[in-house]
């Protein structure tokens, strides 16, 4: 979620089922703005930050998820990402967005939309060998997809219970469908800047071509819940630091 965007070999999934209930519903979710700080493991040195931004769109037609994140040091030339993922109340993805940000220069890296079963638009690659090159994408996808922006989300806002397992896929327009494995965990006493929240461990992996990506997120027991803390596969942690309205 909250870590740089990465490129991977590319694997879909071509099952179109009718559309899956995997026990997600983002009316569970605490709407706002809220801010994590990123660290190396073991509470290492600092090596970004976040700020997402969950609202409720208009005639309860969806959500929509923003994310603004700055890095400690700069990913070939760009300071900071954002990126943008609207979907319905039960996750389905409607479209995404992703540019890498310097100053007042918003390079794009991807724009989709997602309609009757298919992804659609185009990722931009970039190598410092290369000069940027645009992909147009038109991917199936599965019925029980999200954009892999929100995987956090979806497992946050999930059914949850001590021992409940589920499962989903994701997308994203580089790595194409890739299926996700969750158990909640048990619940325990989670201190980050923001305070101490009683959470539940959620761990979930996602299936990729080239290997298995590990992420553990600390959901909030309280209603409506939040995520406390996220755990990446390369080691870094992200902590909640402060939650606010959306107008902050």
């Amino acid at each position: 979620m909250l870590a740089l965007f990465c490129v991977f070999a590319p694997w879909v999934a071509f099952a179109q089922n009718p559309p899956a209930d995997f026990g997600s519903n983002a009316t569970r979710l605490k709407t706002g703005l809220f801010t994590y700080q990123d660290r190396n493991h073991d509470g290492g040195s600092v090596v970004g930050s976040s700020q997402i931004l969950i609202r409720q769109l208009d005639n309860e037609s969806g959500y929509e998820f923003s994310n603004l994140a700055t890095f400690a040091s700069g990913f070939q030339g760009f300071h900071s990402q954002r990126w943008t993922t609207v979907a319905s109340t039960r996750f389905q993805p409607k479209s995404a967005a992703l540019s890498f940000v310097n100053g007042n220069e918003a390079a794009p890296v991807f724009d989709i939309t997602y309609r009757a079963g298919r992804a659609k638009g185009f990722v931009v690659s970039r190598s410092s060998n290369e000069a940027s090159k645009k992909v147009y994408v038109n991917d199936p996808i599965p019925a029980d997809t999200v954009d892999q922006r929100i995987d956090w989300a979806t497992v946050t806002a999930n059914d949850l219970e001590v021992g409940r397992h589920f499962e989903f896929n994701v997308y994203d327009p580089k790595s194409g469908v890739s299926h996700v494995q969750a158990d909640v965990g048990a619940l325990s006493d989670v201190h980050v800047p923001a305070g101490d929240f009683v959470s539940y461990a959620i761990d979930y992996r996602i299936h990729k071509a080239n290997g298995v990506e590990h992420f553990r997120v600390f959901a909030s027991k309280e209603s409506p819940r939040f995520m406390v803390r996220e755990e990446f596969p390369n080691g870094v942690v992200t902590n909640l630091v402060r939650i606010g309205n959306a107008a902050q």
